[in-house]
């Protein structure tokens, strides 16, 4: 489950997470991006869905990758809004099917600017270099979104843009 969640703040603030416990360095740099308070908060609900997840399969209830996927979701809304740089605030995320989706608000940028067609093939890249690496943890991730993901764009209010970046990682708008 820390894998799905990882990924999911991963994609949008772009920190590492691999298999290894949340060590100094991760929380650090989770803190610089996301706040002292929300990685406390993130940290807390992760260890509580764990033990959750624990009992669950210690009594015999079932539990699997829709219960992990359902609870990584909520647990990350808990934290939202989360600012991914100066100019956009991811404000909600959820799942379409297994299809992970991302909304974000986008500040002081117009409409025009945003959808030029170097900056569409800008935000295109940053979100497939990190959904379509081709390691093991991306591999996990792709069983809990495995028909890719999704990001909608607004500004002040009003969707602009959307961005599908479908499993076999080949851009559509």
């Amino acid at each position: 489950m820390k894998k799905i969640i990882c990924f999911i703040v991963l994609v949008m603030l772009q920190f590492g997470c691999d298999n290894s416990p949340v060590g100094n360095k991760k929380i650090d740099r989770l803190v610089e991006n996301v706040g002292a308070e929300k990685t406390e908060k993130l940290l807390k609900l992760i260890d509580q869905a764990t033990d959750e997840k624990y009992n669950a399969l210690k009594n015999n209830k079932p539990y699997g990758l829709e219960d992990d996927k359902k609870v990584a979701i909520s647990i990350v809304k808990q934290i939202l809004p989360l600012r991914v740089d100066d100019n956009m605030i991811l404000f909600d995320i959820d799942d379409d099917g297994d299809t992970l989706v991302s909304k974000v608000e986008v500040k002081e940028i117009t409409k025009e600017d945003l959808m030029t067609t170097e900056n569409i093939k800008i935000i295109g890249k940053a979100i497939t270099e990190v959904y379509c690496q081709d390691n093991a943890q991306m591999k996990r991730v792709k069983k809990y979104f495995s028909e890719g993901v999704k990001y909608m764009f607004y500004i002040e209010g009003q969707k602009v843009l959307i961005m599908n970046i479908p499993a076999d990682c080949k851009i559509n708008r």
